[in-house]
């Protein structure tokens, strides 16, 4: 008698204790599932948060570019330059700025022969040499001199027959405290021709005013 019902005893104290490791295990199981909800709001808070920071942050941006040639002869064996003027139009100091532009002849509404000037223009970007960055604070300019490639008489009578036209490529980079940035205008110089109030043609990069770029 006394084993049986020490046996009807371990049986109660294991059943009792299978309960209360079960009602634990439910008890931790939905702690931890609220402290992940808990963990995933904050984490979508936080991440709100610092969009939200980052797009109240103080910030450098280059607008449109104002590209002066001043008074252009087309002839063969000449060239002429060219300014190109930046203009900071945020609320922080651009630091660093690296202003780049190059000139191309093209064939116009081309775009196979467009995309070679595109690739051609990143190659020239890439090796070409900064000289003295400079910082420009909001509201200031920055302006640069370059200079067309020299005309051949093949050149100066296919822009006048419009059969070829003048691509102006241009690319600056630049800091600000929410880092690293660059800015791309690409405009067509159809000249004498444009001057008579022909329409111009589509430029074969897109304009960005403010990206992030792996470019070197």
């Amino acid at each position: 008698m006394l084993i049986v019902l020490l046996d009807i005893e371990f049986k109660a104290i294991d059943k009792d204790r299978a309960e209360n490791q079960e009602q634990q295990t439910r008890f931790f199981t939905a702690q931890k599932e609220g402290f992940s909800n808990i963990a995933e709001g904050l984490k979508e808070t936080i991440k709100n948060l610092n969009q939200t920071l980052l797009q109240t942050a103080p910030r450098a941006l280059f607008g449109k570019p104002h590209i002066d040639m001043g008074d252009v002869q087309i002839a063969s064996g000449s060239q002429f330059h060219y300014n190109l003027t930046m203009t900071n139009v945020g609320n922080d100091v651009a630091q660093h700025v690296d202003i780049f532009s190059q000139m191309y002849f093209g064939k116009p509404d081309d775009a196979a022969s467009q995309r070679i000037l595109t690739i051609r223009f990143d190659k020239d970007w890439r090796s070409h040499r900064t000289i003295m960055p400079s910082d420009v604070p909001p509201g200031s300019s920055a302006l640069k001199t370059f200079y067309s490639p020299q005309f051949t008489e093949e050149d100066v009578q296919a822009v006048q027959a419009a059969t070829l036209t003048l691509f102006v490529f241009s690319r600056t980079k630049y800091s600000d405290g929410t880092g690293t940035w660059y800015s791309d205008y690409c405009s067509d110089v159809q000249v004498p021709i444009q001057s008579a109030g022909l329409l111009g043609h589509p430029c074969p990069i897109p304009t960005s005013f403010r990206y992030k770029s792996k470019r070197p």
